[in-house]
């Protein structure tokens, strides 16, 4: 998940879809870490409700992440939001796996 922040995100929606994100704007009912984030901010001297007047973006799809994407992805994201007038205020990941199933062999030949 990527979050931007602006006055108008709308452009930068087309941009992220453009890329296949996929892109959520009420995040303060989908995403809890938003209100976090937000808390984090204006502990750290940003004005709250500057914060809460801003529109929020959030962009998601499953990739894999590793050197390639730091160097790559995270760039493009961040060039896009300087183009589009936004704030790209970082991002959250989660990790999933997938268990293999094996089959036993015991026994056979």
């Amino acid at each position: 998940m990527h979050f931007f922040y602006g006055n108008d995100v709308s452009e930068m929606r087309k941009a992220l879809e453009k890329l296949n994100y996929t892109t959520h704007s009420d995040v303060e009912q989908e995403y809890w870490a938003i209100t976090e984030r937000h808390r984090a901010m204006a502990e750290a001297g940003c004005e709250f409700e500057n914060l809460t007047e801003l529109q929020c973006l959030v962009g998601e799809r499953h990739e894999i992440i590793g050197e390639a994407w730091r160097t790559s992805v995270l760039v493009q994201l961040s060039d896009l939001s300087k183009k589009h007038d936004v704030e790209y205020d970082g991002w959250q990941a989660s990790l999933e796996t997938h268990s293999s199933s094996q089959s036993n062999a015991a026994g056979s030949s």
